[in-house]
């Protein structure tokens, strides 16, 4: 499957946002992807709709683990991986469960706005990014949880996926940095494998945290 890709911003900078190992997406496979913060103002609605269209009925339970298996199994764990500084090895990982053409956007709290960005390039990019960003950051180790997975079925090569995650970054004298995010992904397969293809990653809160002293 040939997926085609829209935009790339970028801004000198955006560190926090890297932090959480996260890539925004533009458009869908043959459509355009949206400019500036027609994203944001999207992202909602379609969180909505794909809850309000959720059906248990539609979602097989091996559809459930395949889907699961892509977040909890590929994607936490090549983002645990970059944030280790394991370039390579993340980008193995990662080439599993995002398409080549992947792309990802974010939405920021109102207090963090100017801090949105997006990515193109696919893996290989986005991990070189992270990687950068984190290592300019002084982080030692990341951790990705995933949870709260909704599969909304659109096709049998086609689903909108909505999942929580709670991203916790430890610095090198290990105080941490801890996000929890929102994931909109647009899941496609390809060759029977469901990868992602497009996300939009919205940042719910951001807090920090002290080193435990024994």
């Amino acid at each position: 499957m040939n997926i085609e890709c829209g935009r790339s911003t970028s801004r000198a900078g955006l560190c926090v946002v890297a932090w959480f190992g996260a890539l925004v997406l533009g458009g869908c496979a043959g459509e355009p992807a949206g400019e500036g913060n027609e994203a944001e103002a999207s992202a909602p609605s379609a969180e909505s709709a794909a809850l309000r269209g959720h059906d248990n009925e539609n979602v097989s339970p091996e559809l459930q683990q395949e889907i699961s298996q892509v977040l909890w199994g590929c994607y936490a764990v090549g983002a645990d991986l970059v944030g280790g500084g394991d370039v390579q090895g993340a980008k193995d990982v990662l080439h599993h469960c995002f398409t080549d053409d992947f792309e990802s956007q974010t939405v920021m709290p109102p207090a963090y706005t100017d801090l949105a960005f997006a990515t193109t390039g696919g893996v290989d990019n986005w991990v070189d990014v992270s990687n950068k960003l984190y290592r300019g950051l002084g982080l030692s180790r990341v951790q990705h949880l995933i949870t709260n997975i909704v599969i909304h079925p659109s096709g049998p090569n086609r689903a909108t996926v909505l999942s929580g995650a709670l991203a916790t970054h430890v610095y090198a004298d290990e105080h941490a940095f801890k996000a929890t995010v929102k994931f909109n992904d647009q899941f496609c397969r390809v060759n029977g494998t469901w990868k992602t293809e497009r996300r939009v990653m919205t940042v719910i809160s951001l807090t920090e945290a002290p080193a435990w002293a024994p």
